[in-house]
């Protein structure tokens, strides 16, 4: 008997394929064999600013029978030019691999070589096997690493390797676009009958060559029954660098890749399952998991000898809500190791007292629920992890939350960071929506931010007589998101303040900052710092920048066009006021002018006064929302120039 595996494609965008290539006209992809071209090209052509470019990069997949099972044996084989020195983090090579107790992914077979010009030919050093090694990421996830030696401008790397994985959902998605450019990029998967997969497209809508067919050439044997592989290879060319990577969610959200999800499994007794999940089977399959819904379960039970479950319950429902995520953010530590499961048994968290995000937030959950809250889990991607895909894979989730119901409205609290309000989500949560994990039903949340978060500056500002040195207050405050990033970054690290201050140009002492409500993050932080700061002279007249350092001075958006939404993740409101004081015999020679914007997505204000020798100066801006359309791009780019020019603009003075 024999049977074909039959594919179904299922694509983010319509593919087409395309056979127009003349790959006699593509540089030798032969391991080993650089040529003398490579070697000494200066640059690549249609990206001359490229801090490096592919050459090529060739993977191949297949099935291969191991002790009496099939393994997805992954093959790559990859080739780097580098041009700048930026680039050589391009010779780091770091190979994830999978394990869940003893079954193991298992990473082979790794050469590599770096290839340098040198007295009119060229050099060849090879990587020692010794300088090969392991690294624990968390208890599902290790990688593999080495740097290759003697890399340099001009150099061109080489690596290949064998990665075999039992696990017949890990079937690697291959990536066609990085952030250098590629010239060649091939995939080739060989496909057996036995696993069905559905293929899923990002980032371009065909292929510069694509090719399907069956090899008769050889006979393949599983389980006693014979099989022809089914082959296909997919091919781009020239393939531009993704180097847009402010305001997205995650780079592998956007990238030209392929994706490959196991849909179903055909036994040889002639048994077929179905891979893909409803939502609600999906679900039931949480709940009854020893390390999410049976631990849920557990912390419940035993939730009365972990807090004074009574005490809590006469709360209000908000202040009961808050006082116990409190409480889990005082008493256990995060172990900075993402996940959707507990990684510790209940008994063993308790006791160290510290663990994954799932181990923390499915106690918060417990806790919620056991002091009569109405509370669940909330499965999620994180940022960095991509966009939940609308297919019931959980390897689409890696992060859980609680979800509790406050006054007819669900509320989202994770209790890993210390310094966020306790209902405001990590910045690595807000990623479009997350599933409720609740019986019989099916319910999505969606994780975007409404309430703006504040940034507030204001300076004080006092230029002495006859001193080209102005002293300054500056005051900042803030709340929300703004307020959590100065938390992490300045916690018990004042030095580091003042570190940054002093880049910017300012003159500060440590003991003269003063930081009010650092470890309250339901309040306003607020930081006072005294400062001096040289001013700008220009003959006998003198540029003070109202708003010192403070505005920003750069524009991110720097691409011609965005075929993705720009995500701010947050709305923000910054406001920035300035009083200057002159001494009696300085003049005013010029005051930036009036701005002012208001529509549905932006609003702008910017006013300068004077009275006497003293100038007032006031501005403020909102993004309005969270996430802009890609059609939006040019006008939110122009936004942020005119902001940039605008709120740096200098106050013109000169003595009378």
């Amino acid at each position: 008997m024999k049977k074909h595996f039959a594919p179904i494609i299922s694509c983010s965008l319509f593919l087409f394929g395309f056979t127009t290539l003349s790959f006699s006209q593509m540089a030798p992809t032969d391991f080993g064999k650089i040529t003398k071209e490579e070697a000494e090209m200066k640059s690549y052509s249609k990206d001359p600013k490229a801090d490096a470019v592919i050459l090529f990069d060739i993977g191949k997949a297949r099935f291969v029978p191991q002790d009496g099972s099939l393994y997805i044996q992954f093959e790559r084989t990859t080739r780097i030019k580098i041009f700048k020195q930026s680039a050589l983090s391009y010779a780091e090579i770091e190979i994830p691999y999978y394990f869940e107790g003893t079954t193991t992914e298992s990473v082979k077979e790794i050469e590599a070589y770096t290839y340098n010009s040198a007295d009119g030919g060229i050099t060849v050093t090879k990587l020692n096997p010794s300088n090969i090694y392991d690294e624990k990421i968390n208890n599902f996830w290790r990688v593999k690493k080495f740097a290759l030696p003697e890399v340099r401008e001009g150099s061109v790397i080489e690596y290949r390797y064998v990665l075999k994985t039992p696990f017949m959902l890990k079937l690697r998605d291959w990536e066609f676009q990085h952030k250098i450019p590629t010239l060649y990029s091939n995939f080739i998967a060989r496909m057996t009958p036995f696993y069905e997969y559905t293929l899923l497209m990002q980032g371009a809508s065909k292929f510069s060559a694509q090719k399907d067919w069956t090899d008769y050439g050889v006979d393949h044997t599983f389980a006693g029954i014979k099989y022809e592989e089914l082959v296909h290879e997919y091919t781009m060319t020239d393939v531009p660098a993704f180097n847009s990577e402010d305001y997205i969610t995650s780079i592998n959200d956007y990238i030209i890749k392929l994706s490959f999800q196991l849909s179903k499994i055909y036994y040889p007794d002639g048994a077929k399952v179905d891979v893909v999940k409803t939502w609600p089977a999906l679900i039931k399959e949480l709940d009854t998991h020893e390390s999410f819904g049976k631990y849920l379960d557990k912390v419940e039970r035993s939730a009365s000898k972990i807090i004074d479950i009574e005490k809590y319950k006469l709360l209000p429902p908000k202040e009961r809500f808050d006082k116990i995520v409190s409480y889990v953010k005082s008493n256990y530590n995060w172990d900075e190791y993402k996940g959707m499961y507990a990684n510790e048994s209940l008994n063993k968290f308790l006791e160290h007292k510290k663990g994954n995000s799932g181990n923390i937030n499915l106690m918060l959950t417990g806790l919620l629920s056991a002091c009569g809250l109405e509370a669940y889990p909330l499965i999620l991607s994180t940022r960095d992890n991509g966009k939940i895909r609308d297919i019931p894979f959980l390897d689409f989730f890696n992060y859980t939350v609680a979800a509790a119901v406050i006054n007819d409205t669900i509320v989202l609290a994770d209790a890993t960071e210390t310094f966020t309000p306790s209902n405001l989500l990590p910045i690595r949560c807000i990623n479009d929506k997350g599933l409720l994990i609740k019986r019989d039903a099916v319910k999505w949340v969606p994780l975007s931010v409404n309430n703006p978060s504040l940034l507030q500056s204001t300076c004080d500002i006092h230029l002495l007589p006859g001193s080209d040195t102005l002293n300054a207050m500056l005051t900042v405050k803030a709340n929300g998101y703004q307020a959590l990033a100065l938390r992490k970054r300045y916690y018990n690290e004042k030095e580091k303040l003042v570190g940054d201050c002093s880049s910017s140009g300012y003159i500060v002492e440590s003991d003269s900052i003063t930081i009010d409500n650092m470890i309250k993050p339901d309040s306003v932080l607020t930081i006072k710092i005294p400062l001096k700061m040289e001013t700008e002279q220009m003959g006998n007249r003198i540029l003070i920048s109202p708003f010192l350092k403070e505005p920003v001075s750069k524009n991110k958006l720097v691409d011609e066009t965005r075929t993705y939404p720009i995500d701010f993740i947050y709305p923000d409101t910054y406001t920035y006021s300035s009083k200057i004081s002159l001494p009696g015999n300085y003049k005013i020679v010029s005051l930036p002018a009036e701005d002012r914007i208001n529509n549905p997505g932006f609003s702008f204000v910017y006013k300068a006064t004077s009275s006497g020798n003293t100038i007032t100066i006031n501005g403020e801006y909102q993004f309005k929302k969270s996430v802009y359309k890609p059609t939006d791009y040019d006008i939110i780019k122009f936004y942020f120039n005119d902001l940039i020019k605008v709120l740096n603009s200098q106050v013109v003075i000169e003595v009378n």
